[in-house]
């Protein structure tokens, strides 16, 4: 601090200078803040909510109810009270949440009128067209019908079914292809 040439007694520092000093004493508070936290309130959050998304976004919302504070001896002091900011965070979330599901919900009654099971036609149609695609199947060479079934119904890689086969992946795309291209030509046509 100056000193005034005729008493020696401290000048009072200036307004400007106080301006300065206190943004960025509260700006280093809040970066050593979100350094020292970021990971574990992340985490925190994560857990809670099993979204990554969503754990980003309640942890800025913490942040930036610490950047609203006032008095910075109080922001020095958050850490002792940050994961306390943090449930409450998380509360209001779940509250918001839980008036969404309302608004979507459907009332019983309304649930009631619609009939999930298929009608008459729709069973008939989809008989039909099961026999069909049997059909097409049984149109494709033994292979071919057999590199199908392993990929599409047993869920195998064509690694998988190359190894079952004793042939090569290359082979078992080209069977694949073949396959594809014979039942959307009997299906189509």
């Amino acid at each position: 601090m100056k000193t005034s040439a005729l008493s020696k007694k401290p000048l009072a520092p200036s307004l400007t200078s106080l301006a300065k000093e206190k943004p960025a004493k509260r700006t280093s508070l809040l970066i050593n803040i979100v350094t020292k936290y970021n990971g574990a309130l992340f985490n925190y959050f994560r857990k809670s909510t099993r979204d990554p998304c969503d754990a980003e976004d309640l942890t800025q919302e913490v942040y930036c109810k610490l950047a609203r504070l006032e008095d910075e001896q109080t922001l020095a002091k958050t850490e002792s009270y940050l994961f306390k900011i943090a449930s409450n965070v998380l509360r209001d979330k779940n509250r918001r949440d839980r008036v969404r599901a309302r608004d979507k919900s459907v009332p019983f009654e309304d649930a009631l009128e619609k009939d999930p099971s298929p009608s008459p036609e729709q069973i008939i149609d989809g008989r039909e067209q099961y026999r069909y695609f049997l059909l097409a199947l049984e149109g494709l060479s033994p292979r071919s019908q057999e590199v199908f079934v392993l990929s599409r119904f047993e869920g195998l890689t064509y690694t998988q079914i190359g190894t079952r086969c004793g042939i090569s992946v290359h082979t078992v795309k080209k069977h694949m292809m073949k396959a594809m291209a014979g039942l959307k030509a009997a299906l189509e046509g």
